[in-house]
C-alpha cells in the first residue's frame, strides 16, 4: 500500500510489537513510534504541533489510547480537524475513555474472549482489505492474543515463546523476524535455533522467577488483600502464573508489582472475578480487568516502606 502511515504502538510488549508487524504486512514503508504508557499524549501533540503528521495519509494508535480531555480536544477543536480525519485508535484497555468518538474504536471483549491490539489491527486492515489472512498470521495473532489477555488459555505455552524470542532477540529485531517469517510461511512454526535460543534464556530466566516469587507478600490495599513484589517488567506474566499455583493464591485477590526498570505499578488479577482496571484507577492509572496499571509516584508509601523492612 503506497499510502504514507504512521503507527503509535504500544511498546512494551508482544502485543504492541504485534501491531508493528501487521503494519509491515500492509504498507510498504510505515514509520513506527513505540510508545510507553504514559507517553503517547505528549507525543501525539508534539508531532502534530510541530506539523509533521500533516504530512501523512493515515495516523494510527494502536494497543494504546490518546486521554480523555486529548480525544475531547481532537474531536471538538478545529485546530485538530485534519488529524481528527487521518486518525484510527484501536484500543482494548476497559475504562481507557468514556466517550464516544468516532476515530475511537475500543473493543475489549466479545463472546469468544477477550480482544489484543494486535487482533483489532488485524481485524481493521482484513476489513479494509488491506491484509491477506494466512494461517501463519491467524496463529500468530491468536498466540499474541492469548500472551497478552489469556493466561489460563492451555495453548499459553506455545504463546509464551513468542514473548520469550521476543526478549532474546530484542523488539527491533523481533519484529523483523516475525514479519519475514509471516511473509514467506503459509502456517506459523519456529525454527530450531530460535527453540534452542528460547531454551538457553529460560535456564537464568526460571532461575530469577522463582527468586522474585518467593519474595510476594500479602498486604492490604483499600481493604483487599493482595500480593506485592518488586520485579523487572518482563517477570510480570510469568510472576502471576506461578502465584496461581501457590496456597498464597488463595489469600488474595490481586498481585501489584513495583518495576524496576520502569515509573509504573503492574497489577495483575488472582481471581478471575476481581477487576484489577477499577484498582488503578483509583491511583490514576487504568488497563482491563485482568491487567492494569498506574504510575510508581502513585503507589502508596507504605508500600515501598515495606521494601526497606
Amino acid at each position: 500500500m503506497k499510502d504514507k502511515v504512521i503507527v503509535f504502538t504500544h511498546g512494551i510488549d508482544i502485543d504492541g510489537y504485534g501491531c508493528a508487524v501487521l503494519a509491515k504486512l500492509a504498507y510498504s514503508n510505515p514509520e513506527i513510534v513505540y510508545v510507553g504508557n504514559n507517553e503517547l499524549d505528549d507525543l501525539l501533540l508534539e508531532r502534530w504541533e510541530s506539523g509533521e503528521l500533516s504530512g501523512y495519509d493515515k495516523v494510527y494508535v494502536t494497543d494504546h489510547c490518546p486521554s480523555e480531555s486529548l480525544c475531547q480536544k481532537i474531536d471538538e477543536l478545529p485546530e485538530y480537524k485534519e488529524l481528527k480525519v487521518k486518525l484510527k485508535v484501536l484500543d482494548h484497555h476497559k475504562d481507557r475513555i468514556k466517550g464516544d468518538y468516532p476515530f475511537v474504536t475500543l473493543e475489549v471483549e466479545n463472546k469468544y474472549g477477550a480482544f489484543c491490539g494486535t487482533e483489532l489491527f488485524c481485524k481493521d486492515l482484513l476489513e479494509q482489505g488491506l491484509l491477506k489472512l494466512t494461517p501463519a498470521i491467524d496463529d500468530f495473532v491468536e498466540f499474541t492474543r492469548i500472551y497478552d489477555v489469556e493466561w489460563s488459555n492451555p495453548e499459553f505455552e506455545k504463546a509464551d515463546k513468542l514473548n520469550n524470542l521476543a526478549l532474546v532477540l530484542g523488539r527491533e529485531e523481533y519484529v523483523e523476524c516475525m514479519t519475514n517469517k509471516l511473509l514467506n510461511n503459509k502456517m506459523f512454526t519456529l525454527s530450531d535455533e530460535e527453540n534452542n535460543l528460547i531454551k538457553r534464556f529460560l535456564e537464568e530466566y526460571n532461575r530469577k522467577l522463582k527468586e522474585y516469587v518467593s519474595k510476594v507478600q500479602v498486604v492490604d490495599v483499600d481493604g483487599v488483600k493482595a500480593g506485592y513484589v518488586v520485579s523487572e517488567q518482563l517477570y510480570k506474566n510469568n510472576i502471576i502464573k506461578e502465584l496461581r499455583n501457590l496456597p498464597i493464591a488463595n489469600e488474595i485477590k490481586f498481585l501489584m508489582i513495583r518495576f524496576t526498570d520502569s515509573d509504573s505499578v503492574s497489577l495483575r488479577s488472582v481471581d478471575s472475578d476481581f477487576d484489577v482496571s477499577a484498582v488503578a484507577k483509583v491511583y490514576g492509572g487504568g488497563g482491563h480487568p485482568f491487567a492494569a496499571s498506574f504510575k510508581t509516584a502513585n503507589l502508596p508509601k507504605e508500600l515501598l516502606e515495606l521494601e526497606q523492612e
